[in-house]
Protein backbone atom coordinates (compact mmCIF):
# COMPACT_ATOMS: atom_id res chain seq x y z
CA UNK A 1 0.00 0.00 0.00
CA UNK A 2 1.19 3.57 -0.63
CA UNK A 3 2.84 4.63 2.01
CA UNK A 4 3.44 8.81 2.74
CA UNK A 5 7.01 10.07 4.38
CA UNK A 6 5.63 11.22 7.69
CA UNK A 7 6.81 13.84 10.05
CA UNK A 8 7.50 17.17 9.39
CA UNK A 9 8.86 16.15 5.85
CA UNK A 10 5.79 15.31 4.10
CA UNK A 11 4.20 15.94 0.23
CA UNK A 12 1.09 16.98 -0.68
CA UNK A 13 -0.69 17.46 -4.02
CA UNK A 14 -0.88 21.58 -5.14
CA UNK A 15 -3.99 22.22 -6.91
CA UNK A 16 -4.68 24.23 -10.30
CA UNK A 17 -7.59 23.19 -12.86
CA UNK A 18 -7.45 20.48 -15.77
CA UNK A 19 -6.15 21.94 -19.01
CA UNK A 20 -4.82 20.45 -21.80
CA UNK A 21 -0.82 20.67 -22.36
CA UNK A 22 0.19 19.89 -25.98
CA UNK A 23 3.58 19.79 -24.75
CA UNK A 24 2.75 17.07 -21.22
CA UNK A 25 4.39 13.86 -23.73
CA UNK A 26 7.93 15.65 -24.43
CA UNK A 27 7.62 17.29 -20.45
CA UNK A 28 6.78 13.52 -19.27
CA UNK A 29 10.13 12.00 -21.68
CA UNK A 30 12.07 14.73 -20.15
CA UNK A 31 10.46 14.05 -16.40
CA UNK A 32 11.80 10.52 -16.69
CA UNK A 33 14.61 11.04 -18.44
CA UNK A 34 15.96 12.99 -15.56
CA UNK A 35 14.33 10.47 -12.99
CA UNK A 36 16.87 7.88 -14.78
CA UNK A 37 19.71 10.07 -14.86
CA UNK A 38 19.47 10.67 -11.28
CA UNK A 39 18.88 6.41 -10.43
CA UNK A 40 15.20 7.14 -9.49
CA UNK A 41 13.54 4.98 -12.36
CA UNK A 42 14.28 2.16 -14.31
CA UNK A 43 11.25 0.73 -16.07
CA UNK A 44 8.48 1.42 -18.37
CA UNK A 45 5.29 3.93 -18.44
CA UNK A 46 2.39 4.06 -20.30
CA UNK A 47 0.28 7.53 -20.26
CA UNK A 48 -3.03 7.83 -22.15
CA UNK A 49 -6.48 9.95 -21.90
CA UNK A 50 -9.92 8.94 -23.25
CA UNK A 51 -8.99 5.85 -24.21
CA UNK A 52 -5.60 7.15 -26.68
CA UNK A 53 -2.05 6.17 -25.67
CA UNK A 54 -0.07 9.47 -24.87
CA UNK A 55 3.10 7.78 -24.12
CA UNK A 56 4.23 4.18 -24.19
CA UNK A 57 7.75 3.19 -23.23
CA UNK A 58 10.80 1.89 -21.44
CA UNK A 59 13.09 3.88 -19.47
CA UNK A 60 16.90 2.19 -18.35
CA UNK A 61 17.64 -1.04 -18.45
CA UNK A 62 15.94 -5.00 -18.30
CA UNK A 63 18.81 -6.87 -17.52
CA UNK A 64 22.10 -4.54 -16.64
CA UNK A 65 24.49 -7.61 -17.23
CA UNK A 66 23.16 -8.29 -20.54
CA UNK A 67 22.81 -4.31 -21.36
CA UNK A 68 18.93 -4.90 -22.34
CA UNK A 69 16.98 -2.54 -21.97
CA UNK A 70 13.03 -1.95 -21.45
CA UNK A 71 11.08 -1.08 -23.64
CA UNK A 72 6.57 -0.88 -24.25
CA UNK A 73 6.86 -5.14 -24.13
CA UNK A 74 8.91 -5.85 -20.86
CA UNK A 75 7.26 -7.83 -18.31
CA UNK A 76 7.24 -7.03 -14.60
CA UNK A 77 6.03 -8.38 -11.37
CA UNK A 78 3.35 -5.93 -10.18
CA UNK A 79 3.03 -7.11 -6.76
CA UNK A 80 0.26 -5.51 -4.60
CA UNK A 81 -2.07 -3.93 -7.89
CA UNK A 82 -2.96 -7.94 -7.97
CA UNK A 83 -5.31 -6.96 -4.87
CA UNK A 84 -7.30 -5.15 -8.10
CA UNK A 85 -7.47 -7.92 -10.16
CA UNK A 86 -8.85 -10.13 -6.94
CA UNK A 87 -11.18 -7.94 -6.39
CA UNK A 88 -12.71 -8.00 -9.67
CA UNK A 89 -12.62 -11.55 -9.55
CA UNK A 90 -14.89 -11.49 -6.77
CA UNK A 91 -17.47 -9.59 -7.45
CA UNK A 92 -17.63 -11.32 -10.92
CA UNK A 93 -18.21 -14.11 -9.10
CA UNK A 94 -20.78 -11.76 -6.67
CA UNK A 95 -22.62 -11.25 -10.13
CA UNK A 96 -22.71 -14.98 -11.14
CA UNK A 97 -24.89 -15.58 -7.55
CA UNK A 98 -21.59 -17.68 -6.73
CA UNK A 99 -20.36 -15.93 -3.94
CA UNK A 100 -22.37 -12.89 -2.11
CA UNK A 101 -19.81 -10.24 -0.65
CA UNK A 102 -21.57 -10.47 2.69
CA UNK A 103 -21.21 -13.77 3.06
CA UNK A 104 -19.11 -14.97 6.14
CA UNK A 105 -15.19 -16.74 6.09
CA UNK A 106 -17.21 -19.64 7.73
CA UNK A 107 -18.99 -19.93 5.36
CA UNK A 108 -16.10 -21.65 3.70
CA UNK A 109 -14.39 -22.55 6.99
CA UNK A 110 -16.57 -23.53 9.75
CA UNK A 111 -14.00 -23.50 12.25
CA UNK A 112 -12.20 -20.33 11.71
CA UNK A 113 -12.05 -18.50 15.14
CA UNK A 114 -14.51 -15.66 14.71
CA UNK A 115 -15.33 -16.69 10.97
CA UNK A 116 -18.84 -15.82 11.89
CA UNK A 117 -18.51 -12.22 12.52
CA UNK A 118 -15.76 -11.54 9.23
CA UNK A 119 -17.10 -10.90 5.51
CA UNK A 120 -15.86 -11.05 2.14
CA UNK A 121 -16.57 -7.37 1.83
CA UNK A 122 -14.21 -6.91 5.26
CA UNK A 123 -11.53 -8.94 3.85
CA UNK A 124 -11.89 -6.70 0.71
CA UNK A 125 -11.73 -3.71 2.54
CA UNK A 126 -8.89 -4.70 4.78
CA UNK A 127 -11.62 -4.22 7.78
CA UNK A 128 -11.28 -7.54 8.77
CA UNK A 129 -8.69 -7.34 11.54
CA UNK A 130 -6.75 -10.41 9.74
CA UNK A 131 -3.43 -10.75 11.17
CA UNK A 132 -0.67 -9.86 8.33
CA UNK A 133 1.36 -12.87 7.71
CA UNK A 134 4.35 -10.92 6.28
CA UNK A 135 4.43 -9.23 9.90
CA UNK A 136 6.19 -12.63 10.76
CA UNK A 137 5.28 -16.56 10.57
CA UNK A 138 5.91 -19.98 11.24
CA UNK A 139 5.34 -21.62 7.68
CA UNK A 140 7.43 -24.13 5.66
CA UNK A 141 5.26 -23.64 3.05
CA UNK A 142 2.33 -21.78 1.22
CA UNK A 143 -0.29 -24.13 0.91
CA UNK A 144 -3.96 -23.05 1.45
CA UNK A 145 -3.53 -25.75 4.11
CA UNK A 146 -0.82 -24.18 5.77
CA UNK A 147 -1.66 -20.37 5.79
CA UNK A 148 -4.96 -21.43 6.72
CA UNK A 149 -3.42 -23.17 9.97
CA UNK A 150 -1.04 -20.20 10.68
CA UNK A 151 -4.27 -17.49 10.55
CA UNK A 152 -6.13 -19.59 12.88
CA UNK A 153 -3.39 -19.65 16.05
CA UNK A 154 -3.54 -15.75 15.26
CA UNK A 155 -5.80 -13.41 17.01
CA UNK A 156 -8.35 -10.79 14.92
CA UNK A 157 -6.19 -7.07 15.23
CA UNK A 158 -9.44 -5.59 15.91
CA UNK A 159 -12.88 -6.35 15.26
CA UNK A 160 -14.23 -7.07 12.21
CA UNK A 161 -15.47 -3.61 10.73
CA UNK A 162 -14.08 -1.30 13.29
CA UNK A 163 -11.06 -0.49 11.81
CA UNK A 164 -9.04 -0.75 8.65
CA UNK A 165 -5.42 -2.22 8.45
CA UNK A 166 -3.64 -3.74 5.85
CA UNK A 167 -3.38 -7.36 5.39
CA UNK A 168 -2.06 -9.13 2.98
CA UNK A 169 -3.57 -12.59 4.49
CA UNK A 170 -6.80 -11.33 3.86
CA UNK A 171 -6.48 -11.42 0.22
CA UNK A 172 -5.02 -14.94 0.42
CA UNK A 173 -8.00 -16.10 1.51
CA UNK A 174 -10.13 -14.14 -0.68
CA UNK A 175 -7.79 -16.08 -2.74
CA UNK A 176 -8.75 -19.85 -1.61
CA UNK A 177 -12.70 -18.01 -1.93
CA UNK A 178 -12.45 -17.65 -4.98
CA UNK A 179 -11.10 -21.32 -6.12
CA UNK A 180 -13.58 -22.85 -4.08
CA UNK A 181 -16.45 -20.72 -5.73
CA UNK A 182 -15.10 -20.96 -9.39
CA UNK A 183 -14.11 -24.52 -9.32
CA UNK A 184 -11.06 -22.94 -11.14
CA UNK A 185 -7.13 -22.07 -9.71
CA UNK A 186 -6.45 -18.56 -9.18
CA UNK A 187 -4.59 -18.34 -11.80
CA UNK A 188 -7.48 -20.04 -14.58
CA UNK A 189 -10.33 -17.44 -12.93
CA UNK A 190 -7.83 -14.95 -13.86
CA UNK A 191 -7.01 -16.18 -17.29
CA UNK A 192 -11.45 -16.98 -17.94
CA UNK A 193 -12.68 -13.80 -16.06
CA UNK A 194 -10.25 -11.24 -16.55
CA UNK A 195 -6.85 -11.70 -19.10
CA UNK A 196 -8.96 -12.93 -22.19
CA UNK A 197 -11.62 -10.81 -22.10
CA UNK A 198 -9.86 -7.36 -21.53
CA UNK A 199 -7.01 -9.14 -24.21
CA UNK A 200 -4.05 -9.43 -21.45
CA UNK A 201 -1.78 -11.66 -23.60
CA UNK A 202 1.58 -10.97 -21.60
CA UNK A 203 0.10 -11.30 -17.76
CA UNK A 204 -0.07 -14.24 -15.96
CA UNK A 205 1.35 -15.66 -12.37
CA UNK A 206 4.96 -17.82 -11.96
CA UNK A 207 7.16 -14.88 -12.84
CA UNK A 208 10.19 -17.03 -11.18
CA UNK A 209 9.67 -19.55 -13.92
CA UNK A 210 8.68 -17.31 -16.95
CA UNK A 211 10.31 -18.12 -19.96
CA UNK A 212 9.89 -15.21 -22.14
CA UNK A 213 13.02 -13.09 -23.43
CA UNK A 214 10.85 -10.18 -22.44
CA UNK A 215 11.33 -10.73 -18.40
CA UNK A 216 12.15 -7.86 -16.53
CA UNK A 217 15.34 -8.98 -14.06
CA UNK A 218 14.13 -6.91 -10.47
CA UNK A 219 17.16 -5.00 -8.67
CA UNK A 220 17.35 -4.35 -5.15
CA UNK A 221 20.02 -1.41 -6.09
CA UNK A 222 20.95 -0.36 -10.02
CA UNK A 223 22.62 2.24 -10.84
CA UNK A 224 24.45 3.20 -13.62
CA UNK A 225 27.82 1.45 -12.41
CA UNK A 226 26.66 -1.03 -10.31
CA UNK A 227 23.90 -3.31 -9.08
CA UNK A 228 22.29 -5.89 -6.81
CA UNK A 229 19.76 -9.06 -8.28
CA UNK A 230 17.34 -9.03 -5.98
CA UNK A 231 15.39 -12.25 -4.60
CA UNK A 232 13.24 -14.00 -6.23
CA UNK A 233 10.14 -15.21 -4.78
CA UNK A 234 9.26 -19.07 -4.99
CA UNK A 235 5.65 -19.64 -6.76
CA UNK A 236 2.96 -18.79 -5.56
CA UNK A 237 4.67 -16.07 -4.52
CA UNK A 238 1.88 -13.39 -2.81
CA UNK A 239 -0.56 -15.03 -4.55
CA UNK A 240 -3.93 -13.15 -4.65
CA UNK A 241 -2.32 -10.52 -2.82
CA UNK A 242 0.37 -9.97 -5.49
CA UNK A 243 1.69 -12.56 -7.61
CA UNK A 244 0.64 -11.20 -10.83
CA UNK A 245 3.16 -10.43 -13.99
CA UNK A 246 2.12 -7.76 -16.43
CA UNK A 247 3.06 -5.34 -18.88
CA UNK A 248 1.96 -1.81 -19.32
CA UNK A 249 0.32 -2.28 -22.68
CA UNK A 250 -1.83 -5.13 -20.74
CA UNK A 251 -2.82 -2.77 -17.57
CA UNK A 252 -4.07 -0.38 -20.18
CA UNK A 253 -6.10 -3.15 -21.87
CA UNK A 254 -7.24 -3.98 -17.98
CA UNK A 255 -8.27 -0.32 -17.59
CA UNK A 256 -10.06 -0.52 -20.88
CA UNK A 257 -12.23 -3.24 -20.13
CA UNK A 258 -13.06 -2.04 -16.22
CA UNK A 259 -14.10 1.33 -17.86
CA UNK A 260 -16.35 -0.41 -20.86
CA UNK A 261 -18.18 -2.70 -18.55
CA UNK A 262 -16.27 -5.85 -20.56
CA UNK A 263 -16.00 -7.81 -16.94
CA UNK A 264 -17.92 -6.50 -14.21
CA UNK A 265 -20.66 -4.38 -14.33
CA UNK A 266 -20.66 -0.65 -13.57
CA UNK A 267 -22.26 -0.60 -10.53
CA UNK A 268 -19.81 -3.30 -9.08
CA UNK A 269 -17.23 -1.11 -10.22
CA UNK A 270 -18.79 1.78 -8.37
CA UNK A 271 -18.93 -0.04 -5.17
CA UNK A 272 -14.93 -1.04 -5.86
CA UNK A 273 -13.60 2.58 -6.22
CA UNK A 274 -16.36 3.36 -3.38
CA UNK A 275 -14.12 4.33 0.13
CA UNK A 276 -14.77 2.03 3.08
CA UNK A 277 -12.15 3.63 5.62
CA UNK A 278 -9.06 5.49 5.34
CA UNK A 279 -9.24 6.01 2.00
CA UNK A 280 -9.67 2.55 0.38
CA UNK A 281 -12.51 0.86 -1.21
CA UNK A 282 -12.30 -3.04 -2.26
CA UNK A 283 -9.19 -3.37 -3.74
CA UNK A 284 -8.50 0.41 -4.76
CA UNK A 285 -7.04 3.44 -2.67
CA UNK A 286 -9.50 6.04 -3.60
CA UNK A 287 -8.10 9.67 -3.35
CA UNK A 288 -8.79 12.96 -4.82
CA UNK A 289 -6.83 14.64 -7.19
CA UNK A 290 -8.31 18.93 -7.87
CA UNK A 291 -12.00 17.68 -6.61
CA UNK A 292 -12.14 14.79 -8.94
CA UNK A 293 -11.74 10.87 -7.66
CA UNK A 294 -8.83 9.15 -8.39
CA UNK A 295 -8.50 5.31 -7.87
CA UNK A 296 -5.08 3.53 -7.47
CA UNK A 297 -3.26 0.96 -6.43
CA UNK A 298 1.00 0.47 -5.99
CA UNK A 299 2.88 -2.91 -5.39
CA UNK A 300 6.24 -3.42 -4.19
CA UNK A 301 8.51 -6.23 -3.35
CA UNK A 302 11.62 -8.04 -4.08
CA UNK A 303 12.85 -6.43 -7.26
CA UNK A 304 10.05 -4.50 -8.07
CA UNK A 305 8.19 -1.36 -7.74
CA UNK A 306 4.61 -0.63 -9.19
CA UNK A 307 1.82 1.66 -9.68
CA UNK A 308 -1.72 1.99 -11.12
CA UNK A 309 -3.90 4.90 -11.66
CA UNK A 310 -7.09 6.05 -13.04
CA UNK A 311 -9.19 9.42 -12.82
CA UNK A 312 -12.51 7.97 -13.73
CA UNK A 313 -13.92 10.94 -14.83
CA UNK A 314 -11.43 12.76 -16.82
CA UNK A 315 -11.03 8.94 -18.40
CA UNK A 316 -7.02 9.40 -17.40
CA UNK A 317 -4.64 6.23 -16.91
CA UNK A 318 -1.13 6.01 -15.79
CA UNK A 319 1.15 3.07 -15.02
CA UNK A 320 4.76 2.67 -13.96
CA UNK A 321 6.36 -0.69 -13.55
CA UNK A 322 9.50 -0.19 -12.22
CA UNK A 323 12.00 -3.70 -12.10
CA UNK A 324 14.62 -1.52 -9.07
CA UNK A 325 13.43 -1.26 -5.48
CA UNK A 326 14.71 2.63 -5.78
CA UNK A 327 12.01 3.31 -8.27
CA UNK A 328 9.63 6.35 -6.50
CA UNK A 329 6.88 5.08 -8.98
CA UNK A 330 4.37 7.01 -6.43
CA UNK A 331 5.60 10.28 -6.64
CA UNK A 332 6.54 10.17 -10.58
CA UNK A 333 2.96 9.47 -10.72
CA UNK A 334 2.27 11.90 -9.40
CA UNK A 335 4.60 14.57 -11.22
CA UNK A 336 3.43 12.74 -14.41
CA UNK A 337 -0.10 13.35 -13.86
CA UNK A 338 0.48 17.34 -13.07
CA UNK A 339 2.47 17.09 -16.55
CA UNK A 340 -1.37 16.00 -18.09
CA UNK A 341 -2.87 18.64 -16.49
CA UNK A 342 -0.93 21.10 -17.48
CA UNK A 343 0.70 22.32 -14.65
CA UNK A 344 4.22 23.86 -14.20
CA UNK A 345 6.33 21.60 -12.56
CA UNK A 346 9.61 21.69 -10.54
CA UNK A 347 11.83 19.31 -12.97
CA UNK A 348 15.06 16.99 -11.27
CA UNK A 349 18.61 18.62 -11.80
CA UNK A 350 21.50 17.67 -9.97
CA UNK A 351 24.53 18.64 -9.88
CA UNK A 352 27.45 16.07 -9.62
CA UNK A 353 29.95 16.56 -6.60
CA UNK A 354 33.05 15.10 -5.23
CA UNK A 355 32.49 12.32 -2.16
CA UNK A 356 35.22 14.71 -0.45
CA UNK A 357 33.07 17.36 -0.28
CA UNK A 358 29.86 15.21 0.49
CA UNK A 359 31.72 13.66 3.27
CA UNK A 360 32.18 17.14 4.89
CA UNK A 361 28.45 17.72 5.20
CA UNK A 362 28.10 14.19 6.91
CA UNK A 363 26.65 14.24 10.61
CA UNK A 364 23.81 14.10 13.06
CA UNK A 365 21.53 17.80 13.01
CA UNK A 366 18.93 18.51 15.19
CA UNK A 367 16.23 21.13 15.07
CA UNK A 368 14.66 22.58 17.76
CA UNK A 369 11.31 23.91 16.31
CA UNK A 370 9.71 20.94 15.44
CA UNK A 371 12.53 19.25 17.47
CA UNK A 372 14.21 16.62 14.61
CA UNK A 373 17.07 14.53 14.18
CA UNK A 374 18.58 14.52 10.68
CA UNK A 375 21.08 11.51 9.97
CA UNK A 376 23.62 12.51 7.29
CA UNK A 377 25.39 10.31 5.19
CA UNK A 378 26.37 9.16 1.91
CA UNK A 379 25.62 6.29 -0.65
CA UNK A 380 25.81 5.73 -3.90
CA UNK A 381 28.09 8.51 -4.50
CA UNK A 382 25.42 11.46 -3.46
CA UNK A 383 23.94 12.63 0.31
CA UNK A 384 21.35 10.91 1.95
CA UNK A 385 19.28 12.28 4.64
CA UNK A 386 17.16 10.31 7.24
CA UNK A 387 15.07 12.18 9.47
CA UNK A 388 14.35 10.31 12.91
CA UNK A 389 11.45 7.78 12.37
CA UNK A 390 11.20 7.78 8.30
CA UNK A 391 12.97 6.23 5.63
CA UNK A 392 15.96 7.37 4.16
CA UNK A 393 16.01 9.65 1.35
CA UNK A 394 18.63 10.79 -1.54
CA UNK A 395 19.32 14.43 -1.82
CA UNK A 396 20.44 15.80 -5.06
CA UNK A 397 23.22 18.31 -5.05
CA UNK A 398 21.71 21.96 -6.82
CA UNK A 399 25.06 23.52 -5.46
CA UNK A 400 27.73 22.48 -3.13
CA UNK A 401 25.87 23.00 0.25
CA UNK A 402 22.43 23.11 -0.61
CA UNK A 403 20.27 19.91 -1.47
CA UNK A 404 16.74 18.95 -2.88
CA UNK A 405 14.62 16.56 -1.05
CA UNK A 406 12.00 15.88 -3.95
CA UNK A 407 9.73 13.74 -1.95
CA UNK A 408 9.45 15.89 1.18
CA UNK A 409 9.13 19.31 -1.04
CA UNK A 410 12.16 20.54 0.93
CA UNK A 411 15.25 22.42 0.29
CA UNK A 412 18.31 21.65 2.87
CA UNK A 413 21.36 23.80 2.79
CA UNK A 414 24.25 23.22 4.72
CA UNK A 415 25.78 26.94 6.48
CA UNK A 416 29.31 27.06 6.51
CA UNK A 417 31.36 28.66 9.94
CA UNK A 418 34.00 31.02 10.26
CA UNK A 419 36.41 27.94 10.64
CA UNK A 420 35.30 26.79 7.05
CA UNK A 421 33.40 23.53 8.59
CA UNK A 422 29.73 22.85 7.98
CA UNK A 423 27.78 22.59 11.48
CA UNK A 424 24.52 23.84 11.15
CA UNK A 425 21.52 23.09 8.34
CA UNK A 426 18.54 25.38 7.19
CA UNK A 427 15.31 23.43 5.63
CA UNK A 428 12.66 25.41 3.69
CA UNK A 429 10.14 23.13 2.68
CA UNK A 430 7.27 25.28 1.14
CA UNK A 431 5.99 28.38 3.88
CA UNK A 432 7.81 27.03 6.48
CA UNK A 433 11.98 27.01 7.34
CA UNK A 434 13.14 25.92 10.14
CA UNK A 435 17.52 25.79 11.80
CA UNK A 436 19.76 22.94 13.36
CA UNK A 437 23.37 22.38 14.32
CA UNK A 438 25.57 19.19 14.30
CA UNK A 439 24.94 17.18 17.07
CA UNK A 440 27.50 14.54 19.23
CA UNK A 441 26.38 11.04 18.69
CA UNK A 442 27.77 7.52 19.14
CA UNK A 443 26.84 4.25 17.76
CA UNK A 444 26.04 1.87 21.05
CA UNK A 445 25.45 -1.94 21.53
CA UNK A 446 21.63 -2.84 23.12
CA UNK A 447 20.42 -6.01 23.71
CA UNK A 448 19.95 -8.33 26.80
CA UNK A 449 23.19 -9.90 25.84
CA UNK A 450 24.20 -6.27 26.67
CA UNK A 451 22.15 -5.96 29.70
CA UNK A 452 20.22 -3.46 28.10
CA UNK A 453 16.31 -3.29 27.93
CA UNK A 454 15.46 -3.47 23.75
CA UNK A 455 13.82 -0.39 24.71
CA UNK A 456 15.81 1.44 26.37
CA UNK A 457 17.28 4.63 25.73
CA UNK A 458 20.69 4.02 27.56
CA UNK A 459 22.89 1.63 25.23
CA UNK A 460 26.43 1.04 26.04
CA UNK A 461 28.62 4.09 24.22
CA UNK A 462 31.09 2.82 21.73
CA UNK A 463 33.92 4.99 20.57
CA UNK A 464 35.31 6.18 16.88
CA UNK A 465 38.84 4.68 16.25
CA UNK A 466 41.04 8.35 16.21
CA UNK A 467 42.96 6.56 12.70
CA UNK A 468 39.73 5.49 11.26
CA UNK A 469 36.93 6.52 10.48
CA UNK A 470 33.84 4.71 10.44
CA UNK A 471 35.44 2.32 12.55
CA UNK A 472 33.55 2.17 16.49
CA UNK A 473 34.95 0.26 19.01
CA UNK A 474 34.68 -1.24 22.51
CA UNK A 475 37.16 -3.09 24.44
CA UNK A 476 36.64 -5.38 27.24
CA UNK A 477 32.91 -5.04 27.22
CA UNK A 478 31.06 -7.95 29.76
CA UNK A 479 28.31 -10.00 27.42
CA UNK A 480 25.47 -12.33 27.96
CA UNK A 481 24.75 -14.69 26.74
CA UNK A 482 21.74 -13.53 24.08
CA UNK A 483 21.11 -11.14 21.42
CA UNK A 484 22.71 -7.86 20.44
CA UNK A 485 22.41 -5.18 17.51
CA UNK A 486 23.89 -1.79 17.02
CA UNK A 487 22.36 1.46 17.10
CA UNK A 488 23.16 4.96 16.21
CA UNK A 489 22.42 7.68 18.91
CA UNK A 490 20.16 5.36 20.93
CA UNK A 491 17.44 5.58 17.97
CA UNK A 492 16.25 2.52 16.04
CA UNK A 493 16.00 5.21 12.87
CA UNK A 494 19.56 3.89 12.02
CA UNK A 495 20.50 0.37 13.18
CA UNK A 496 22.71 -2.70 11.72
CA UNK A 497 22.53 -6.28 13.04
CA UNK A 498 23.61 -9.59 11.52
CA UNK A 499 23.93 -10.08 7.90
CA UNK A 500 23.19 -12.59 5.58
CA UNK A 501 27.12 -14.20 5.91
CA UNK A 502 29.10 -13.72 9.40
CA UNK A 503 30.58 -11.12 10.05
CA UNK A 504 28.73 -8.88 7.52
CA UNK A 505 25.90 -6.48 8.77
CA UNK A 506 23.26 -5.27 6.80
CA UNK A 507 20.64 -2.06 7.99
CA UNK A 508 17.81 -2.87 9.65
CA UNK A 509 19.72 -6.56 10.02
CA UNK A 510 18.91 -9.62 12.31
CA UNK A 511 20.14 -9.83 15.86
CA UNK A 512 23.22 -10.84 16.58
CA UNK A 513 23.86 -13.92 18.86
CA UNK A 514 26.40 -14.69 21.35
CA UNK A 515 27.97 -16.55 23.98
CA UNK A 516 28.72 -15.05 27.68
CA UNK A 517 32.17 -13.79 28.20
CA UNK A 518 34.62 -10.18 28.04
CA UNK A 519 34.50 -9.19 24.60
CA UNK A 520 36.42 -6.46 22.27
CA UNK A 521 33.92 -5.43 20.07
CA UNK A 522 34.99 -3.65 16.41
CA UNK A 523 31.88 -2.49 13.73
CA UNK A 524 33.09 -0.68 10.15
CA UNK A 525 29.89 1.46 9.55
CA UNK A 526 30.62 2.23 5.71
CA UNK A 527 32.18 -1.53 4.97
CA UNK A 528 29.21 -2.77 7.15
CA UNK A 529 31.19 -5.62 9.11
CA UNK A 530 31.71 -6.84 12.56
CA UNK A 531 34.80 -8.38 14.75
CA UNK A 532 33.34 -9.80 18.26
CA UNK A 533 36.38 -11.49 19.87
CA UNK A 534 35.70 -13.20 23.04
CA UNK A 535 38.89 -12.83 25.25
CA UNK A 536 37.85 -13.88 28.40
CA UNK A 537 34.96 -16.91 28.55
CA UNK A 538 32.84 -16.48 31.57
CA UNK A 539 31.46 -19.62 33.28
Amino acid sequence: MKKLFIGMLVFGLAGTGFCQNSNAVSKIDSLLNAYVRQDKFNGSVLVAQNGKVLLEKGYGQKNAERRQFNDSNTIFRIYSITKIFTSVLILKLAEENKLSIQDKLSKYYPDFPSGASISIYQLLSHTAGVYDYTHGNDMKTQSAEEMVRFLKTKRLEFSPGTKMSYSNSGYWLLGFIIEKTSGLSYGKALEKYIFKPAGMKHSGLDFKWLKDANRATGYARLTSDSNQPSEVYEPPGPYAAGAIHSTVGDLFRFSEALSKGKIISAKSLELAQTSVLQGYGLGWIVQQYDGKKMVSHSGGGAGFRTNFLMIPEEKIFVTLLANSETSNTDLITMRILDLVHGKNIRMPQEIILPKTQLQRLTGTYKTSEPELIFYVGVAEERLQVQVSGNPPLAVFAEAPDKFFAEEADATIEFLKDSSGGYNKIQVVQRERKYSGRRIDAYWGIVGDAASVDWFSDKDIQMIEDPSAKNIWLIKSVKLNKGELKFRFNKDWTVNVGMGAQEGRLERDGKNIRVEEGIYDIEIDVVELNYNLIRKVKVE
